[in-house]
């Protein structure tokens, strides 16, 4: 309910900021049609009024006229739209509030528990052993969903049965990521048919969102993963469930400035992109105050996934993946072409997708009653969240220290040449596709480990670091082996300039190396991420590529002239120093240590 009412409030203001914004709008415009002539036939955004989108000529050549002082039925108020979605959302939010109660009632009667918990006590004693700190090991059935065996009772486990493990739990991970990148690809190729300048809103509309947002999400979860994982291993299920509203309840807090940044995008874009034609800022602000509505379902949703691998569910997230992402891709076809609204169908599809996720993963926990670890909700949920913070910012800047170096490498070469320019489009692009699979590992790497730390298990966690290890080599080979053999089959994917072409295949040999460290530096980041020393990798990708990969690489491309191939050269010096800090400090873990430390942050 706590929740609920942060989503409500968010709602409410903005919908009531838009209905005075629009009532301003109306009052403007009459004054303005007072004084000016009729601008019917204008292109499809005009420089005075923002807020009008009009549809392609071919979609709207055989309607008629519509009187003077009227809309064409082609015509949409942009700000009535946004203003529109606040409303429904926040209606969807009143609804919420009426059904949620009941079907968490409902949950917690089929888990025996009579009330909700109130002041971190539940209906039901809780055991002596939670109250002394004293947490009983996880029993056979939960370990079970880690290892083939019970985790803590076996005494003898091999390096290859834990990698097996490993990799099983992270083939659904793997699937989900792609379907998960595949959301805001279908929104590129719907929105590429309209036209250049939406093509480019809707990619720059998508990569502001991502560094803003997105990735602020994934990395200060990777506290979730840490806290989760380790308080499962140990037999505390109740406090999986704290912790997981606690992340909840965070995410949703930082959500507050992001949509308040989104929400001002018509303001600020325009003063950062001084281009000679204003409606690639006013595009790309309208897709960012659309998208706005679903940044707190997409918070939740991101939670509750980490909460459910956390206990050994990971099929979860693919499976709901697996129909919303068709579902996805009719909503954008359906609301861009079939209802003829055009450019802003798409972040609306797009929103509500977010929305349709969690609800999905929420029905699916329930019908399938996969969940084991809730009690309830608590007020320790909304205290104590220092653990929590210190991991999850260290994972904040690991995740945008990647991303931003990237995001550099593609800056630079805008000042190169188009040719230049493209070529590092398509090299991010299969980087950001290959980049899904040792992430995926990292995550099942980082659960596993947590486990096994939490359940007090330091020579088993040890075994399965140097599985994760062998797993990081082999999981890079084979990528750098198909990047370089298939470069020239991949490349036509994606252009057919042949200067981009033969520039591509030169450099993938090189990229493909970078591919080989990198999946090394994630995977040794997952270890590190499941003994709750996520400050290493963080502080480690930040220097690594702000002290280091960027600066070579810009050197080497304007001082040595070497263009795109500095660029990757810088990239891959820093993978090299990140791979290296990681290692050596892998080398020097103390596991028993590791063990004392978990149940320190967990309880």
């Amino acid at each position: 309910m706590c929740l609920l009412g942060i989503a409500y409030a968010l709602y409410g203001v903005a919908f009531w900021a838009g209905l005075a914004r629009c009532l301003l709008s109306i009052v403007e415009s009459f004054s303005a049609k007072a004084n000016m002539p009729d601008t019917r036939g204008r292109s499809s955004v005009d420089e005075n009024e923002y807020g009008t989108f009009h549809l392609p000529t071919h979609l709207s050549d055989d309607r008629s006229d519509a009187a003077d002082g009227e809309n064409e039925p082609g015509e949409m108020g942009a700000d009535g739209i946004i203003t529109l979605g606040y409303g429904i959302m926040t209606s969807l939010n009143n609804l919420t509030t009426a059904v949620v109660p009941i079907l968490l009632a409902r949950i917690e009667n089929a888990m025996g528990f009579t009330v909700m918990a109130v002041s971190g006590e539940t209906s039901q004693p809780l055991p002596e052993s939670l109250h002394t700190k004293d947490y009983t090991p996880v029993d056979a059935e939960v370990a079970n969903n880690h290892t083939d065996e019970n985790i803590h009772t076996r005494e003898s486990i091999t390096w290859q049965g834990e990698a097996k493990q490993m990799s099983k739990n992270a083939a659904p991970i793997i699937l989900s990521s792609i379907l998960e990148y595949s959301l805001s690809t279908t929104t590129m190729i719907v929105v590429g048919r309209l036209g250049t300048t939406e093509l480019g809103a809707a990619s720059l509309g998508s990569m502001i969102a991502n560094f803003t947002a997105y990735n602020v999400y994934h990395g200060l979860a990777t506290g979730q993963d840490s806290l989760c994982a380790q308080a499962y291993g140990s037999g505390a299920k109740h406090m999986v469930a704290v912790h997981f509203q606690r992340m909840t309840c965070f995410l949703l807090l930082v959500t507050i400035p992001i949509i308040a940044l989104w929400s001002a995008a018509d303001i600020i874009l325009p003063a950062l992109l001084p281009t000679k034609d204003p409606s690639l800022a006013i595009l790309t602000s309208r897709y960012l105050q659309v998208v706005a509505f679903g940044a707190p379902a997409y918070a939740m949703f991101e939670s509750s996934k980490r909460y459910m691998q956390a206990q050994g569910v990971y099929t979860a997230s693919f499976f709901i993946l697996l129909i919303c992402s068709p579902i996805n891709a009719f909503m954008n076809w359906f609301l861009v072409w079939n209802r003829g609204w055009g450019f802003i169908g798409a972040p609306i599809a797009l929103a509500l997708t977010d929305y349709l996720l969690l609800y999905s993963l929420f029905l699916y926990v329930y019908l399938g009653s996969h969940d084991k670890c809730w009690t309830g909700f608590t007020w320790q949920a909304l205290c104590n969240w220092g653990p929590m913070v210190r991991l999850a910012f260290p994972g904040l800047l690991s995740v945008q220290a990647e991303s931003l170096a990237y995001g550099a490498n593609t800056l630079v070469c805008s000042y190169i040449s188009p040719t230049v320019l493209a070529t590092q489009t398509v090299l991010s692009t299969v980087s950001n596709i290959a980049w899904q699979v040792p992430f995926s590992l990292s995550l099942s790497v980082r659960v596993h480990i947590g486990t096994l730390v939490g359940a007090g298990r330091s020579n088993a966690a040890q075994i399965a670091n140097r599985a994760a290890e062998y797993l990081a080599i082999g999981v890079g080979v084979i990528l750098m082996i198909i990047l370089w053999a298939l470069r020239s089959y991949i490349t036509p994917f994606f252009t057919t300039e042949p200067a981009v072409i033969k520039l591509v295949v030169q450099v993938m040999p090189l990229c493909a190396a970078a591919h080989f460290l990198e999946s090394m530096a994630l995977i040794y980041s997952g270890v590190l991420c499941g003994i709750g020393r996520q400050d290493i990798a963080g502080y480690a990708q930040t220097g690594a590529f702000s002290i280091i990969a960027l600066p070579i690489g810009v050197g080497t491309a304007f001082g040595l002239g070497w263009h795109v191939w500095g660029l990757w050269i810088g990239a891959l010096v820093g993978f090299c120093a990140v791979v290296a800090i990681e290692w050596i400090f892998l080398r020097r873990v103390n596991w028993q240590r590791s063990v004392e430390d978990a149940k320190e942050k967990c309880f």
